[in-house]
Parts: structure tokens; C-alpha cells; sequence
């Protein structure tokens, strides 16, 4: 993120030049003395912020020239006139499989929920048509997904700056908008620019919401504090982060379902592009994505080696495609799942799935922890708490241990394994956590 600018000239308080980066309406001349360009807000300013206040074609030539001869004398380069900043590119999909993040596209094949109606966090269940893709994955790895915004909210952008449908190089606005920038989250440097259109109250309450450590208002909100005086396209988008990719763990196996990749994917009420995949996204659409490799978190090579597998929620993604992949190769090792989430009743995900693997032999111990079940309600930790004599014992025969969840589930888990441990350090060939690390036998995805 761009850092804000934090020294003002003389006053040591911002003076928007309200001739900056407008669109070309209601646009005051600016004074063609050095000593009006001396006055503008831009001491500090990095190269991003200064590409997004100078919209050249605003200002008359003397002001123009006086405004580069001040980016100049603080080492900053301003843009040709005329010129958008450049958009953030999509990835290529010519990179090579020793690539960290390899792009591809795939149809999207078919979206159904998972658990029951009325749980507090729901997901969906996504599968891809890899038929026409040389991309091969493995279970642990991560596909991400390239979002659109919603069309209706950049429509709305659009209407409320009364933004022109191109920029100065006749490329489409709205087209970058819907697949470029992230309009879930206003950044600092988009309140910056705010702050230097906007006047009295709502100037203050832009220049609050840039030092905010993290201001939770999407970019329409944020324009919402403009009135009178509109940003150019050019200083919008110059003001906006990328659009990252969406990455969710693949939870199936390319041995079982060959051309297919599932994925677990949270389903979100707000935000744009966190709705796309699991809401919008037409099924039979193209969807471009990237694939994430995971070399921490893949099945042991022996086929026997015992497996203890820890997830929460979402967290369970990776665990299907473990069994399926030991069904596929028929193996035969041990395998016991610690689930957890809210509740049975709607959030028992892959639940007829899960019993069938219990019924086939793949998997041997499953125990679920629902943490708002009423008087039977249980953590995560308190089930591994429970099952400790038990759990130590697969760990000293050689157990690999496997944990997914957010920040919040892993730490716990993982304070829970060093306590267990560490009380029963007499059990032969137990070890502690960080031997287990060692050994490459403790496993985390963070999701």
C-alpha cells in the first residue's frame, strides 16, 4: 500500500487544490505563479498518489509546468499528459508449470450448497471441467479464481461520478472496473484524494478515514463523501488496489474424478468480489484461474503411514481429497478426522460422504466437535483433549499429522498438540511438537 502523505506546506494543515484531477467539470483556473504550485499538497508524495492528483489536461500550461518542475525537486515523475495509469495485468496463461501460480481457464461445471439451510456460515461446493486443461493438481493444492465485480455496483460508481464509459486511451472504464480493482476496500490513497476534492466536513472525514489502520468502507461509500468535484477516471483507477485472486483448496482427487476440481467455498452475503464464485458466476461460464502448489501439505509416500486430520469449517476441504485419494490407490492406512464447526443439524459437511468412507474401511476414526450443539456443544481442542491417550499413540507409531483452518483454529490446535505432548513425554517415540516438525510429520494450511 502506498504510504499517505503526512507533511502539508507552510501550514502544516491540507489545502486541496480543487483543480486537481477533475473530469472536467466546474474546474476553477489555477494560479499560473510559481507560488500557486509551491501551495499544492504533494511534499511527500510517493509516485502512485502523484500520478493520481495530476490529471494534466486540467490545468493551464504555466501551472502545468510548475507542477512538474515540483514533482521533479522531490525526485517524482509525473505522467504524460493524457495517459491512464496502467492497469493491473491478469496472468499470462503461457507460464510453465515450475511456476508458483499457474494459470489456466476452466468451465465452471456445477455449484450445489453445503450442510442444510439456516447455518451461520455457509459454503457451496464448486467443481471445475479441467478436461481441456493440462494442469494437473494433487490434494493440498489451491485454485484461485479471478473475480468480476458485480456489474451492478460498478454501474452505480459510474452514475454517481457521472464518469464518461472511456478513458484518454479509449479503453472501456467500466471494463476495468468490473475485472481490474478491488472495490471492496477504499485504500489510503483513494481517501487522499478525497480529502484534496472535498471541503469542510467531509475533507476532515476523509483525511480521518486515510489514517485509520484499516477503514472497513468499500470505494462507493467512499466516493459517497464527494459532492461537488469529480476525480477523473485516470485518478480514480490510479487510487484503487488490483483485484486479487480468490484462493480456495481443492477437495477432490484428480485419480477418483479425473477432469474435475472441487472446491470448498465460503459463501459471503456482502462484498463483490467475495460473491462472485459462490453466487454470480454463471455455471457453464469460463472462469480464469490460478493454481497454488502445496508441497507442506502432501500425503506421506508410504502408503500405510497413519493420518490424524484436523479442520474446521472450510478447513475440511483438504481431507476429502486425502481419502479419495487413498480409495483411488487403495490404500489401506489408518486415517482418523477431527471436524468441527457450528452445528449438525446445517453444518455436517460431506456427512453422507464421510460415513460411506467410515463403512469402506478408508477412513477409521471420525469425531466431530460442534461448538453450538447445545449441552453436547464441544472445541475442537477439548476433543483432541480427550482422545489424548489414543491420539499419542497413532502419533508414536508414526502418524502424520494434518491442520486446516484460519489463524484462530491452527493456533489453538497446535497449543492444545504442545500441552499433549508435553504431558506425556514417557510415551516412547511421542517426541514433541517441534520433533514432529522436524521429522516433516506436522502439517498446516492456513486458510
Amino acid at each position: 500500500m502506498n504510504h499517505p502523505i503526512t507533511h502539508w506546506p507552510q501550514t502544516g494543515a491540507p489545502v486541496p487544490p480543487p483543480d486537481l484531477a477533475l473530469d472536467g467539470r466546474d474546474k476553477p483556473t489555477l494560479g499560473e505563479s510559481s507560488a500557486s504550485a509551491a501551495a499544492l499538497p504533494i511534499a511527500d508524495a510517493p509516485s502512485s498518489f502523484a500520478r493520481a492528483l495530476l490529471d494534466l489536461d486540467t490545468l493551464t500550461p504555466a501551472a502545468r509546468a510548475d507542477v512538474r518542475a515540483l514533482l521533479a525537486a522531490h525526485g517524482l515523475c509525473a505522467p504524460e499528459m493524457g495517459q491512464p495509469p496502467a492497469a493491473p495485468a491478469r496472468p499470462s496463461a503461457d507460464a510453465s508449470d515450475t511456476a508458483d501460480l499457474l494459470p489456466f481457464d476452466a468451465l465452471l461445471k456445477c455449484r450445489r450448497r453445503l450442510g442444510r439451510a439456516g447455518s451461520s456460515q455457509p459454503a457451496v461446493h464448486v467443481e471445475l471441467d479441467l478436461s481441456e486443461t493440462p494442469v494437473a493438481f494433487q490434494p493440498g493444492d489451491a485454485i484461485g479464481i479471478l473475480p468480476e465485480n458485480d456489474p451492478i455496483l460498478v454501474q452505480r460508481i459510474l452514475d454517481h461520478l457521472g464518469l464518461a464509459g472511456r478513458l484518454a486511451d479509449g479503453e472501456s472504464l467500466r471494463a476495468h472496473l468490473l475485472a481490474r480493482y478491488d472495490l471492496d476496500h477504499a485504500t489510503p490513497d483513494l481517501f487522499h484524494l478525497i480529502a484534496t476534492l472535498a471541503t469542510g466536513e467531509r475533507r476532515d472525514i476523509a483525511l480521518a478515514l486515510r489514517d485509520a489502520p484499516a477503514p472497513a468502507m468499500d470505494v462507493l461509500s467512499a466516493l459517497g463523501l464527494l459532492s461537488r468535484f469529480r476525480p477523473s477516471p485516470e485518478a480514480l483507477l490510479a487510487c484503487l488496489a488490483p483485484l486479487e485472486p480468490r484462493f480456495h483448496l481443492v477437495t477432490s482427487s484428480a485419480r477418483l474424478q479425473p477432469g474435475i476440481a472441487a472446491l470448498v467455498v465460503e459463501r459471503e452475503d456482502k462484498g463483490s468480489a467475495p460473491t462472485f464464485l459462490s453466487t454470480r458466476a454463471p455455471v457453464g461460464s469460463r472462469l480464469q484461474c490460478l493454481l497454488r502448489r502445496a508441497p507442506h501439505f502432501r500425503l506421506p509416500q508410504q502408503r500405510d503411514v497413519p493420518l490424524i486430520m484436523i479442520g474446521a469449517g472450510v478447513g475440511i476441504a483438504p481431507f476429502r481429497a486425502f481419502l479419495q485419494d487413498r480409495r483411488a490407490r487403495m490404500e489401506s492406512g489408518p486415517a482418523w478426522l477431527f471436524f468441527s464447526h457450528a452445528s449438525a443439524a446445517t453444518d455436517y459437511f460431506y456427512e453422507d460422504e464421510l460415513r460411506a468412507f467410515r463403512a469402506q474401511g478408508h477412513l477409521t476414526t471420525l469425531t466431530t466437535a460442534w461448538t453450538q450443539s447445545g449441552p453436547q456443544a464441544g472445541s475442537l481442542e477439548g476433543r483432541l483433549a480427550e482422545a489424548a491417550p489414543e491420539l499419542l499413540a497413532w502419533i508414536s507409531e508414526g502418524a502424520h499429522v494434518y491442520v486446516c483452518g484460519d489463524d484462530v483454529v491452527t493456533a489453538g490446535v497446535e497449543r492444545t498438540m504442545v500441552g499433549l505432548l508435553a504431558g506425556h513425554l514417557a510415551l516412547a517415540g511421542a517426541g514433541d511438537l517441534d520433533a514432529l516438525k522436524a521429522q516433516d510429520r506436522y502439517h498446516v494450511e492456513r486458510l
